[in-house]
């Protein structure tokens, strides 16, 4: 362990390690499943940081990946919705490739994924959802110039008399995939 220890502080030593301060360029990725309010709360944190700007959406099921992209054209209509394939229905390495190919792409650029998070108000609640943030945190780990911002959307279990209900939010089938 002390080993351990002693690598990480040379790793972070100013003495040690070149060290300037640049400004790079920006890229950012809004990673979407689907297109809801947690999707417009992402859109909304990716345009406030007045960085160039794309959405990527991880195609496991072509007929799911064509609705996103219809509901994605009417109700955001605006920045490009790009579509990756995955016919193995991994989210991991489709987007580690993509960041992989911008990077190439774009030598001295960081990419910024940006990736929502749905915060349940209790632990068994929370549980009852998939985490991708953690796939998407790990398939990026170790990739330099890379970034990962969590945007957590509130989800609360009690509405309130007033707020109305709507019929064409989420469904189970939306939360947690086919």
């Amino acid at each position: 362990m002390h080993h351990h220890y002693q690598a990480v502080a040379r790793n972070l030593s100013l003495n040690h390690n070149r060290h300037d301060l640049t400004t790079y360029p920006v890229q950012t990725l809004v990673l979407v499943d689907g297109v809801h309010t947690g999707t417009i709360e992402l859109v909304n944190f990716a345009k406030s940081l007045q960085h160039p700007w794309h959405a990527v959406h991880i195609g496991i099921n072509p007929e799911k990946s064509a609705k996103v992209q219809q509901i994605w054209d009417e109700v955001i209509g605006e920045g490009e919705l790009v579509v990756v394939p995955s016919p193995y229905r991994q989210l991991n390495r489709p987007i580690r490739t993509y960041v992989e190919t911008l990077l190439r792409e774009k030598p001295d650029t960081i990419v910024h994924v940006v990736v929502g998070h749905l915060a349940m108000e209790s632990a068994w609640e929370q549980a009852l959802h998939q985490n991708s943030v953690l796939v998407f945190n790990l398939a990026l780990n170790g990739l330099e110039r890379v970034v990962l911002t969590i945007v957590p959307h509130q989800i609360r279990r009690h509405q309130t008399p007033d707020d109305p209900v709507d019929r064409n939010v989420l469904t189970a089938k939306d939360l947690h995939g086919d």
